[in-house]
């Protein structure tokens, strides 16, 4: 593709800080491959319904209030342990209860979920997260994924559509509204990856820490 000079200034910008934080965020992303234990499973779940729409502090502060009562608490007792602590707490609260019962029920752990679909591919993984789980769409199953060691799929939120629009690669920074704009849009990110020789989960998390000041979780 052919870049202005403005979106030739921005990417310039973009892969400078990147080759200034490219160790870190090398490290970050290896910490994603760290063995999926039981309890990390179900605390980067917390940290994911948590964080949509919200912050990655927030979220932090309901792993540490429910991860260590997720197993056994009853909805009322989720809601109770992070009222007033983080946004949403009465929803999130209840998505996360209601997929732990759906866990549970059909699975047994969320270990034997994901073993599930080990002959199959991330994106029949994704799919099957958007559609069982409350709470979870495509954004927020593809965040989830990455965070307990998938790869290859992008996590589209507000800084990465910021940035794909003022690289010239979209046209419009507004949020997909269903999945198939989703797809159409990480398929461009995909593709500008390729070209730009980045590995597309490198550059999703380059983006977004660029964006945020900081490389998160």
């Amino acid at each position: 593709m052919t870049f202005t000079k403005t979106q030739a200034t921005a990417l310039k910008e973009f892969n400078a800080y990147y080759k200034s934080k490219e160790k870190q965020i090398q490290l970050r992303l290896r910490d994603f491959q760290k063995p999926r234990t039981e309890q990390f499973l179900w605390e980067e779940l917390i940290y994911c319904l948590f964080a949509a729409n919200s912050s990655g502090k927030m979220a932090e502060v309901a792993v540490s209030l429910l991860g260590p009562i997720h197993s056994t608490a009853s909805l009322e007792q989720l809601q109770a342990a992070v009222h007033k602590k983080v946004r949403f707490y009465n929803v999130r609260s209840r998505f996360f209860f209601v997929n732990r019962v759906f866990i549970k029920q059909n699975h047994g752990t969320f270990t034997k979920l994901l073993d599930s679909f080990a002959d199959k591919n991330v994106y029949e993984l994704r799919n099957f997260l958007a559609d069982e789980f409350l709470g979870m769409q495509f954004k927020e199953a593809s965040h989830y994924l990455r965070n307990i060691g998938f790869t290859g799929l992008c996590i589209i939120d507000k800084h990465v559509l910021f940035l794909m629009k003022e690289f010239g690669v979209l046209k419009s920074a507004k949020p997909p509204k269903n999945r198939k704009e989703y797809l159409k849009i990480e398929n461009k990110v995909l593709d500008f990856a390729k070209k730009q020789k980045y590995d597309v989960d490198v550059l999703d998390l380059a983006l977004w820490s660029y964006r945020s000041g900081h490389i998160g979780r």
